[in-house]
């Protein structure tokens, strides 16, 4: 039996398919790598790189065609990076499967400077997040942000001819593909809290296919999916899209989840909440931190 997958076009989303396809074959021996068809789909998020993505539709622009192929059965299942996908998924879909968390964590990516204190009054970081932009201009008010589109590859090859002092990167992305370390810097956590779902593979396919879904979660790395059920949850209460400069980064320690989240005001002003409950709850826990903060934004 052939296995049809769909992907973006990208070399990191072809690097993270294969990843699946390879834990595929290794959780089930009957398989073998020759039954999966790539199946790549350029995105509309991937073919307009001239405008900010929430002018233009937001995150839902990386997965919609995906999602489409999906729907009308032209592919057997998806691979996305989950971070890419909006708060509320079509009901006819699920995610079936995710893979162990990479390294979740932000990078400061410059080839002059080794951090954002280094960079001088005025100094031009590139990013297209929301996210990012509010942290930096919330500790440096004094520098300039610009537009930053294209994937990582080309962000950086845009850093190599000198039109930003800086970016910021997931060094998820940065080790799948293999980059130099010396390029980036990753930031802590406390203060540089990721996006939701960073550093995370997703697997998705039609939620009435259960011989899919039965195939696929011989894949799923439990801890890795309860805690994106914890942020997942925290991002779907805020009802926040590519707008909302909002963060979240969950973990399990002694059996708990432990969950950072925070939001970020139009004046740039931070508000972080931390929670621990229960993994059998860990969606209710980061819906019930959203609905908290979602008064701040």
């Amino acid at each position: 039996m052939k296995y049809k997958v769909g992907t973006r076009e990208s070399k990191l989303a072809i690097l993270q398919t294969e990843m699946v396809c390879k834990r595929l074959v290794e959780a089930n021996p009957h398989l073998s790598l020759d039954q999966f068809e790539f199946i790549k789909i350029k995105t509309t998020g991937d073919r307009i790189l001239n405008k900010n993505l929430s002018d233009i539709g937001g995150k839902n622009l990386f997965i919609k065609e995906i999602e489409e192929a999906l729907i009308e059965k032209q592919i057997d299942f998806a691979v996305h990076s989950l971070k890419d996908m909006t708060a509320n998924l079509d009901n006819r879909l699920c995610i079936a499967a995710c893979l162990k968390r990479e390294d979740p964590r932000d990078a400061f990516v410059s080839l002059k400077y080794k951090n954002i204190n280094e960079l001088p009054e005025g100094g031009l970081i590139g990013t297209s997040s929301i996210r990012r932009k509010s942290v930096v201009l919330s500790e440096r008010p004094d520098l300039m942000v610009v537009s930053f589109r294209g994937n990582v590859l080309t962000r950086l090859d845009k850093l190599k001819q000198n039109q930003v002092d800086a970016t910021f990167l997931a060094v998820s992305g940065l080790k799948r593909l293999g980059i130099d370390k010396a390029l980036y810097y990753p930031l802590p956590f406390d203060e540089f809290l990721p996006a939701i779902s960073q550093g995370v593979i997703g697997v998705e396919c039609l939620a009435e296919n259960e011989v899919m879904k039965i195939l696929l979660s011989s894949i799923n790395h439990e801890e890795t999916h309860i805690c994106n059920q914890a942020e997942r949850g925290f991002l779907e209460s805020l009802d926040a899209d590519c707008n909302s400069p909002v963060a979240a980064y969950a973990k399990i320690i002694n059996d708990e989840v432990h969950l950072d989240c925070l939001v970020i005001n139009q004046d740039n002003k931070i508000f972080k909440e931390t929670v621990t409950g229960p993994k059998i709850g860990a969606w209710d826990l980061g819906y019930s931190v959203g609905l908290r903060l979602k008064i701040f934004l």
